[in-house]
């Protein structure tokens, strides 16, 4: 890209920005992952304001409640992400099960967003993704 001709609008999240840490989410953040919308090329073309990114102080959730409120069509407002390597493959560990009351019913809960291609199963293991 020619950062002299070009402007970007991504639906860049805010746990992007944490992961990848950029100074738009905090100053003081080491990087966890590297993001293809926050390169040092896009940190150029932001410093340039040459970058629009409307969701970019949300998370994942938030935009979901957006586009229920905007009426997206649910296909759209729960579609899954395309699966990269970070979503095919996970090895989680526990000594033990960890197994909340309401486990069966967030089970319930996520299996009502399997397709023919994404199956989904709740593990009894507690784990997170970005703490920040």
């Amino acid at each position: 890209l020619d950062p002299n001709t070009t402007v970007l609008a991504m639906g860049t999240l805010r746990p992007d920005l944490i992961e990848s840490a950029s100074e738009l989410a905090s100053g003081n953040a080491k990087v966890i992952k590297t993001h293809h919308n926050d390169t040092p090329l896009v940190r150029e073309l932001r410093k340039r304001n040459q970058v629009i990114e409307p969701l970019k102080e949300l998370h994942k959730d938030e935009v979901r409640e957006l586009g229920m409120k905007l009426n997206a069509p649910d296909e759209l407002v729960w579609r899954h992400p395309f699966p990269g390597p970070g979503l095919g493959i996970r090895l989680l560990c526990a000594k033990e099960a960890y197994m909340n009351d309401d486990f069966e019913d967030v089970a319930k809960q996520l299996a009502k967003h399997a397709t023919d291609d994404i199956s989904t199963t709740l593990l009894p293991v507690r784990t997170v993704g970005v703490q920040g």
